[in-house]
């Protein structure tokens, strides 16, 4: 594929200017993260995300070559580097899962940038200073709980991917950054309050939760007048399960679960539940854009009971 696709669409009315304003007034809220911060194609699941997807590590040191595109890059990376000394990441991305995506596209582009800077030729282009300010970034966003993306290192890592080399420097070895000893072990604030969200409905019952049973009697009046199911045993337990699957779906570092059932995507959309997951987008945009694990299947639909 051409680069010509991410100069198109960076001239868009949600492409470069747009996307530098919103970082610039410190939250992105359009959908432009695809063909501004490109991550590996094999780790986006949605038809964007193939389209502007670097398609191997070739493309991702032509994509820094290019004078336009380089300088729209960088620009951003200073940018971002600036707004995160006051801003959390995922406030400055809107959400954590184009968190995960900046920090994809930065481990991929850091790498090029190093390969970049070794080569023995002239540039006007500061490959070394990219490099050195994608670290300074992951350096932030590390006491975060994010870190270099493990996916697009293990996808750079394997055999195939056609890098090219130079006579100075004739290997680059793509490492994974030790995270700080601060990294919070959960990657997203959506996996945070799920996991929350679980311990209070499977202690809603317990003696210390339910002082002389008066939380038990304001639980009642909440069901009759609102509808709401803290009455509800079954139903309760289908959340809870809702709950872990849709957890272990994003946190990239937990096994691949089970696919949701009609009745968990139900419980995913209504309720307490509904609103906590809303709040970070709906539940196929969690789904479609969840990182990717070792030996899962690309396709969304996989997630789900067919």
């Amino acid at each position: 594929m051409s680069l010509k696709r991410f100069h198109e669409a960076q001239k868009g009315n949600t492409g470069y200017d747009q996307a530098h304003a919103e970082i610039q007034k410190g939250r992105k809220i359009s959908h432009w993260i695809w063909y501004i911060f490109p991550q590996h194609q094999s780790l986006g699941y949605s038809s964007q995300a193939k389209l502007y997807g670097i398609t191997d590590f070739n493309e991702a040191c032509d994509y820094l070559r290019d004078p336009v595109l380089f300088k729209r890059y960088d620009a951003l990376v200073r940018l971002v580097e600036q707004k995160l000394q006051r801003t959390p990441v995922e406030t400055l991305m809107g959400g954590a899962v184009d968190a995960r995506k900046l920090a994809s596209s930065l481990t991929l582009f850091q790498a090029a940038a190093v390969f970049l800077s070794s080569a023995n030729h002239r540039t006007p282009h500061d490959y070394a200073g990219l490099e050195q300010r994608c670290a300074r970034i992951f350096q932030i966003i590390s006491n975060q709980g994010y870190s270099p993306c493990k996916a697009t290192l293990a996808v750079l890592n394997k055999p195939g991917q056609n890098i090219k080399y130079n006579n100075t420097h004739p290997s680059v070895v793509l490492t994974q950054q030790e995270p700080s000893a601060h990294v919070k072990p959960r990657t997203s604030t959506l996996i945070q309050e799920l996991a929350q969200y679980k311990n209070i409905r499977k202690n809603e019952w317990e003696f210390h939760y339910n002082f002389l049973g008066i939380v038990s009697v304001l639980y009642f009046i909440q069901d009759s007048l609102f509808g709401t199911d803290h009455f509800n045993t079954k139903n309760r337990e289908i959340k809870i399960s809702a709950a872990s699957k849709l957890e272990q779906i994003l946190d990239p570092d937990q096994p691949i679960p089970d696919p949701l059932n009609e009745a968990e995507i139900k419980a995913l959309k209504e309720g307490r539940l509904g609103d906590l997951v809303s709040r970070h987008g709906s539940l196929h945009y969690l789904i479609t854009n969840a990182p990717l694990k070792a030996n899962d299947d690309p396709s969304p639909d996989s997630r789900l009971q067919p």
